[in-house]
């Protein structure tokens, strides 16, 4: 059966109001003349009762989903796309539609060299991944479990994919200056935007009683967070090691806490002696609080995780390496200003020198 399909939002409910046709979805008004050029067949049963004409799509959403997922195996982007995001907009709240249009607009970009398009579509592919929970129904999270699985190691793969990207050489050949970097960046982006994505899937799920479940979800944002290369590293902030990387395990073993706590501790265990580490090559009193502040955070997690964990004693071991990293930090500025002193005073003796040499 025939049915109006505006042009400009795809929807059916188009109603005759005052002599024109109007889309009651984004408000677009017709002619009558217009309005019979968008006539077109439609899937579906058709319901024209009263001025509205109303529209099951359900089975051109379930061939849609059919095309999208035929043309994501033969690696056809274009189409991939075109597909999905029919289903998207048919289907609002479906995680597959809102990942893979996103997705495969951000592969066909990995061909091009336009750098900035790039930008542009994967910060789009960012957000539709941080709604990703947001749309997670948890009362089918058995259904949707496979879809979660894979657009993990999906996210994994495309950043682990070649892309065309833009040199700059000298007269001879040489290179200068590359633009890759920027692609990177994109990478390690997309990668945080998961992991966030998928700890808030866990959260949920133990909130709904369901802690088996919430496992999965941070054993995926684990696996994605595993995967960070060093180049990746490099691009999230310059602070990786001091910032980055504790935030997101803490958030992880956050998420094991009362899913497994014996994953739980293993991680929180894991961030307290990366912190004692940072103790030992000196440290300023300022990031010394810092790391005091994120310890707290960590005991307070594993003494939830391990009841047998004990925090007045592993407080006190924290303020004698604290004190003593905080001297060694002191003894090495000390150190350092010394020696800049002395390389001064040679450069200067030198100097001096040198003019009185050339005065004789």
């Amino acid at each position: 059966m025939k049915a109006i399909v505006c042009e400009m939002c795809t929807s059916h409910d188009v109603v005759k109001q005052g002599g024109f046709y109007v889309c009651q979805n984004c408000g677009t008004k017709y002619t009558v003349e217009d309005a019979r050029k968008l006539m077109v067949e439609v899937a579906g049963k058709v319901d024209v009762s009263g001025s509205t004409v109303n529209v099951d799509t359900t089975d051109a959403t379930k061939r849609s989903l059919e095309n999208a997922r035929r043309a994501m195996q033969k690696e056809d982007w274009d189409e991939t796309e075109k597909y999905y995001n029919i289903v998207e907009a048919n289907e609002p709240t479906n995680i597959e539609a809102i990942f893979y249009s996103a997705y495969a607009k951000a592969k066909q970009t990995l061909v091009n060299d336009d750098i900035y398009k790039r930008e542009a579509v994967f910060t789009s592919f960012g957000k539709s991944i941080s709604i990703i929970d947001d749309n997670f129904n948890v009362s089918k999270e058995a259904e949707l479990r496979p879809m979660a699985d894979k657009m993990a190691a999906d996210v994994i793969g495309i950043c682990g994919s070649q892309f065309v990207y833009t040199v700059t050489k000298d007269g001879y050949g040489n290179v200068k200056s590359s633009n890759s970097g920027s692609t990177y960046k994109l990478f390690s982006s997309i990668k945080g935007e998961l992991i966030d994505s998928l700890l808030n899937i866990a959260d949920k799920l133990k909130k709904n009683g369901n802690a088996a479940a919430a496992e999965h979800y941070a054993d995926l944002a684990k696996a994605v967070f595993d995967s960070f290369t060093s180049t990746e590293q490099l691009y999230v902030n310059s602070i990786w090691n001091l910032e980055y990387s504790p935030n997101k395990l803490l958030a992880i073993a956050n998420a094991y806490n009362g899913a497994n706590n014996t994953k739980a501790a293993g991680l929180y265990r894991g961030l307290l002696a990366d912190i004692n580490k940072s103790y030992k090559g000196g440290i300023s009193e300022k990031d010394a609080q810092a790391m005091k502040q994120k310890c707290n955070l960590v005991y307070a997690g594993l003494k939830s995780a391990d009841p047998t964990f004990d925090v007045e004693a592993e407080n006190k071991k924290l303020e004698e390496q604290m004190s003593q990293g905080v001297k060694q930090g002191k003894r090495s500025k000390a150190i350092a200003l010394i020696i800049m002193l002395v390389f001064v005073f040679i450069a200067v003796f030198v100097i001096v020198g040198v003019s009185i040499g050339s005065c004789a």
